[in-house]
């Protein structure tokens, strides 16, 4: 009798605590893995230069700098995912015009002697992947304040982006102590129409000296405001345009880039 009265109690005892314990345990419900965020890999370069104009002589610093950024895809993920990396990069710096070479290094100091307008590229390369991003810098060197200025040497520069998908168009002028207008292309090579119109402030005549990549023509706007050449442009090509001496009166000219 009192082996079945400890039987009965042990068993009581077991439903008790197992029903219990059922009412606690809770298993986690499986979720399914988080996809990997899609991302694109960009290589990006920036050079700058410090002072980009003064007095000659006049020391100038150059920085350059490359990297790269992984971004995610989705405009939509939150910024902070951009991971910011670093790699191997190589840097070329010279000048525009000649091709005068200035430095291999991400930074240098450069003493600009004489006056004028100074373009300095610098190239920096992804050397992982080969790719390759080129920037302009523009230094403007002047003379003493008691040196002459003279007026033949000044020429205003530009560097234009030439989108050979679809019409480029951009304008300058030659005035003042500015006797010259240099285009610096950035452009692939290629076939193109080049039409220019030129106009002066007093409606008079104006001859022009139209230098396309190293190809002269002579242009006079009284004979006919418009002019166009269909040649074919080299990688990054250079416009130049010149106004002949004793034409006081400001002249702007404008033109019109098309591929064909």
């Amino acid at each position: 009798m009192k082996k079945i009265l400890c039987l009965s109690v042990i068993l009581a005892l077991s439903i008790v605590f197992f029903t219990g314990c059922s009412e606690r345990i809770h298993f986690p419900t499986p979720t399914e893995p988080e996809e990997p965020i899609a991302t694109d890999t960009l290589f990006f370069a920036k050079a700058w230069v410090n002072p980009d104009s003064g007095q000659a002589p006049l020391n100038c610093s150059f920085f350059a700098y490359g990297a790269y950024m992984v971004v995610p895809k989705d405009p939509s993920v939150h910024q902070d995912t951009v991971i910011l990396l670093t790699g191997q990069f190589a840097y070329l710096w010279k000048f525009y015009s000649g091709g005068k070479f200035l430095s291999d290094s991400s930074d240098f100091l450069y003493t600009f002697e004489n006056k004028g307008s100074y373009v300095i590229t610098c190239k920096v390369t992804n050397l992982s992947t080969n790719e390759s991003i080129t920037q302009f810098l523009k230094v403007k060197v002047t003379g003493s304040c008691t040196e002459p200025t003279d007026t033949l040497v000044i020429i205003d520069t530009v560097v234009v982006i030439v989108d050979s998908s679809s019409t480029s168009h951009f304008c300058g002028q030659i005035k003042g102590p500015a006797k010259q207008i240099l285009w610096l292309l950035q452009n692939d090579a290629g076939n193109y129409r080049l039409e220019f119109e030129a106009n002066t402030n007093s409606g008079k005549t104006a001859d022009l000296t139209v230098d396309i990549s190293g190809v002269t023509y002579s242009w006079n706007t009284g004979q006919s405001e418009t002019f166009t050449a269909s040649v074919f442009l080299k990688q990054d090509s250079t416009i130049k345009i010149t106004k002949g001496k004793n034409q006081g009166d400001a002249t702007s000219v404008c033109v019109k880039i098309v591929r064909v």
